[in-house]
């Protein structure tokens, strides 16, 4: 599925600037659209807005972020991406769920390029997503957010959506992860 988002106008966006005068500033062609993979010419975009999200820790090579995905792929997750002529702008992640309220549209990861940010790109994104889930018959549309970042649970009521659940989470060491793992230690926070 692809949706062409026209920009306000054609031609760009003009604006008032401090003494008056009137700047006309050229606004892309933005493209949202889903793919089951990311396509190669934007997989170097999509290692940096990933580790951008990730707060530059972790997985931060090309092939960590590559393995990332062919895992995410066996686990159901797709992507939503928001392109225009100068590359990879913004990616909603998401899967979906059967759970015993019904189906859930779950959004994994939303992140947008730094340099693209206040231009509503994430707004789009979400809105196509939410737009998605209805169309896939499903009940809810959920994600989670750092309980630290005031901005993005700023942005989620902006557009509707309510926290209605408190989610828990425990760190496990990477010597006990596995198959046959025992819960051990205290959670040592969550990043996302």
């Amino acid at each position: 599925m692809h949706t062409q988002l026209k920009p306000q106008t054609s031609k760009g966006d003009t604006r008032q600037h401090g003494g008056g005068s009137a700047v006309t500033i050229p606004v892309p062609r933005l493209t949202i659209f889903d793919v089951p993979a990311i396509p190669s010419e934007y997989r170097s975009s999509f290692a940096a807005l990933m580790t951008i999200l990730r707060g530059g820790a972790g997985q931060e090579s090309d092939t960590d972020w590559r393995d990332f995905e062919f895992s995410g792929i066996a686990a159901g997750l797709r992507w939503t991406l928001a392109a225009d002529d100068a590359g990879l702008n913004g990616l909603a992640a998401w899967r979906l769920i059967p759970t015993s309220r019904g189906r859930v549209f779950f959004v994994e990861d939303l992140v947008v390029d730094p340099t693209r940010r206040r231009q509503g790109i994430a707004k789009m994104l979400m809105a196509h997503v939410t737009g998605l889930a209805r169309e896939l018959a499903c009940q809810y549309v959920e994600l989670d957010t750092g309980a630290h970042n005031a901005e993005a649970r700023a942005f989620y009521e902006s557009i509707g959506l309510r926290a209605d659940a408190v989610h828990y989470g425990l760190a496990l060491p990477s010597s006990v992860r596995g198959r046959d793992a025992e819960l051990v230690g205290p959670c040592e926070g969550r990043s996302g």
